[in-house]
């Protein structure tokens, strides 16, 4: 009788088919759950702006030459608003207590602007797929909105907030459901 050491054709052949029917039940889950971190990225940092513009109303030592009382902030830097690290999106300030059309192009209407350091670029001619809600004319109020491209494909990821805490998604890059 031959002593036969190691593995036979079949068996690794076995091994490879099981190891690729685990890699795509685990695939689609991984970028699911890598889309919802991303996600929750926006979700994060538009709260920390709705927080920044509620501290900076309240503010009872700021200057009414500098900003008018019972205003936003027009930027994020005098609501003192800076995400930490690198960001999925591209966020925007617009309406501070102005009108708003419904389909305003986010670049040309926000205050300020933070640019996403990492992940896909978003591109100027790209976002009009992605509009800001009317804002009404009952200074005061915010509107803020994080753009991103999650997969990589033509369509982005549009969140925004307003002044009531009302945080809505606008036009969603990836069904999460």
């Amino acid at each position: 009788m031959k002593n036969s050491k190691g593995f036979t054709l079949i068996e690794l052949m076995i091994v490879v088919a099981i190891v690729g029917i685990l890699a795509a039940i685990a695939i689609p889950n991984f970028l699911g759950y890598q889309a919802k971190a991303k996600t929750s990225e926006a979700k994060v940092n538009l709260g920390g702006i709705f927080s920044s513009q509620q501290t900076f109303i309240n503010d009872s030592e700021r200057s009414a030459q500098v900003d008018p009382l019972n205003s936003y902030a027009t930027s994020f830097l005098r609501a003192a608003f800076r995400p930490l690290g690198g960001t999925t999106y591209t966020y925007s300030l617009a309406g501070a207590g102005t009108a708003q059309a419904a389909s305003v192009d986010p670049y040309a209407a926000a205050t300020n602007e933070i640019t996403n350091t990492k992940g896909t670029a978003v591109t100027a001619a790209a976002v009009g797929t992605c509009t800001l809600p009317a804002n009404v004319v009952t200074p005061p109020t915010f509107i803020a909105q994080a753009i991103g491209n999650i997969d990589g494909d033509a369509i982005l990821d549009c969140w925004n907030i307003n002044q009531a805490q009302t945080l809505t998604n606008g036009n969603n890059d990836v069904d999460l459901s």
